[in-house]
């Protein structure tokens, strides 16, 4: 399979998965949202409506993501951060 997706995780309508995505356990993906090929999206995550995490993309345990917001691709978001509503990230965040 070119998805995995954790136990007791949630995906909500209109979500674009795109192929070798893994999503961890106890994750929400709102309404909308982009993830991109061969992307890890860690445990205990909540990704609000309408964001775009491009392709590669490693997003850590226990963190949120706000509406809107946009990730390029590559980029590792570290474990526990809170990302907000409408940001652009173009370099890798730390814990």
């Amino acid at each position: 399979a070119d998805l995995t997706v954790g136990e007791g995780s949630f995906i909500f309508e209109n979500n674009v998965i795109q192929p070798y995505v893994k999503i961890g356990s106890n994750t929400v993906l709102w309404s909308g949202n982009h993830i991109g090929h061969d992307s890890i999206i860690g445990d205990h995550i909540f990704i609000a409506s309408h964001v775009v995490i491009s392709g590669n993309c490693r997003v850590g345990d226990n963190t949120f993501i706000g509406v809107n917001a946009t990730v390029r691709d590559g980029i590792t978001i570290g474990p526990s951060c809170v990302i907000g509503a409408g940001t652009v990230i173009l370099k890798d965040v730390p814990e």
